[in-house]
């Protein structure tokens, strides 16, 4: 039985800031970008663990790519905690992740 999928705060303000950033220059690539990232979520709920873990940046985060960007995930027990949004050329750090 699939997860069911919780953004977490910075992950929905992430998501907003990645649509408004594309959106300048293009609402439907943005809007192309926004449904990617929900495939991506479906995806997970059904494999949740499909992304590598990155235990440096804290405990049981894990990622996984869409496109230009990485969303990173946590598994809880009934769900996928997508707990961030990123593009794969920021320096990804711990202090990111900071509850």
């Amino acid at each position: 039985m699939p997860l069911r999928v919780r953004r977490w705060p910075q992950a929905k303000l992430d998501q907003s800031d990645i649509w408004l950033s594309i959106a300048e220059d293009s609402v439907r690539a943005a809007d192309a970008v926004l449904t990617d990232l929900d495939h991506i979520a479906n995806l997970l709920a059904d494999y949740p663990e499909a992304g590598p873990q990155r235990t440096e940046l804290g405990p049981g985060i894990r990622y996984y790519p869409s496109g230009s960007y990485l969303v990173f995930y946590s598994i809880s027990d009934h769900f996928i905690e997508i707990r961030r949004i990123m593009h794969g050329a920021r320096e990804i750090t711990a202090s990111l992740f900071d509850d």
